[in-house]
């Protein structure tokens, strides 16, 4: 049975906005112990479970109740939250794009 965690990340490549984005990014997600690549780029969007095989342009690390509440709308990220670490991101101005390929 997949995780919660899993169908999130399972369902971006539905939500994605082609023409978001002018250069693929790759962005690498450690979700207590789960481990998410997303590529985002002008056209495409692919999603893989593990670690990237390149370094990743942006990575985030937070828990699963964290993670899951920005998902679901019931909390937006703050710069307390990259402050306190309950947001770790090595980029977190990349997080922004990342946002924008994936919002109406």
């Amino acid at each position: 049975m997949a995780s919660e965690i899993a169908d999130v990340f399972n369902s971006l490549s539905e939500r994605f906005k082609a023409g978001k984005l002018t250069r693929t990014t790759t962005f690498h997600f450690l979700i207590e112990h789960e481990s998410w690549t997303i590529a985002v780029g002008p056209t495409h969007c692919t999603v893989e479970e593990g670690q990237p095989t390149q370094v990743a342009d942006c990575s985030l690390k937070t828990s699963k109740s964290v993670f899951m509440a920005i998902f679901r709308g019931e909390h937006k990220p703050s710069m307390m939250d990259f402050v306190t670490g309950k947001i770790r991101a090595d980029n977190p101005m990349l997080l922004l794009a990342l946002k924008d390929a994936f919002d109406d």
